[in-house]
């Protein structure tokens, strides 16, 4: 169970104009959720579905944070032997403060949030394991970084956000892993997200490092097909030399 929770975990981020104290809570909310290209450019969003080379699912409240994240399938965590793979569904509960993790319905895991006075998430941790995570804000209330911490310490996930004024530019992500009280790096992978003349999200270039295989990737990505509201509805991404790697539909309830 301990590993395919280390493993969610682990799956589990814009314009020159100085933002309002909400719209940057927003952008801070889908950065938690490690999902910076799916907030809104212009009008709020209710719901938007993700499909084709990965299928996910989040929920967004009235006020623009995310209620819910239905993930891509993974094997139950309740039952190891199962050869069928099911979506663990993420539940927030701002006014309870909680989080709970579930898979067909059972429960798996409950998180306690904790924010700060702007609305930001600044520490989650689970009720009986000693799994966390921490926010860190610059002083213009950006989320600058972002760590999870599994039991006990055994890997951890540091994100890194850096910004060109008020676009995010690039997320760094190293993780971590202790081994006889010495941590090593497994792997650090860098996201870097680029613009158009309207500032809209149309690229992202992804670099894997993984030190453990010496397996290393790139991938470019393309966003287009935007619609009346300025918002992507597909992209895909691309390993150097190849015709096809990824490919993702966005579909959105305004």
């Amino acid at each position: 169970m301990k590993k395919t929770i280390i493993c969610f975990l682990s799956f589990l981020i814009i314009g020159c104009n100085p933002k309002s104290d909400n719209e940057q809570a927003i952008n801070n909310n889908y950065l938690f959720f490690q999902a910076p290209e799916l907030k809104p450019f212009s009008k709020p969003i209710k719901k938007q579905i993700l499909s084709g080379s990965i299928n996910q699912e989040f929920t967004i409240n009235q006020q623009g944070f995310i209620t819910s994240v239905v993930s891509p399938e993974i094997q139950p965590t309740f039952n190891q032997s199962s050869d069928k793979a099911f979506p663990v569904k993420i539940d927030i509960d701002y006014q309870k403060s909680l989080m709970i993790f579930s898979q067909q319905d059972q429960f798996l895991l409950e998180f306690y949030i904790k924010f700060d006075n702007d609305k930001n998430m600044t520490e989650i941790h689970e009720a009986k394991l000693p799994i966390a995570w921490y926010a860190n804000y610059d002083e213009q209330k950006r989320l600058i970084k972002l760590t999870k911490k599994t039991d006990p310490n055994l890997i951890t996930f540091v994100s890194t956000f850096l910004y060109d004024q008020n676009n995010l530019k690039k997320i760094i992500t190293e993780t971590t892993f202790k081994e006889n009280d010495e941590t090593k790096l497994m792997s650090k992978n860098e996201v870097e997200y680029f613009y158009n003349n309207h500032h809209q999200i149309d690229k992202k270039i992804i670099y894997l490092d993984d030190y453990i295989t010496k397996n290393n990737q790139k991938l470019e990505c393309q966003f287009y097909d935007f619609n009346q509201f300025g918002d992507w509805t597909k992209y895909y991404c691309l390993k150097p030399n190849e015709n096809f790697s990824f490919f993702v539909l966005r579909e959105i309830e305004y």
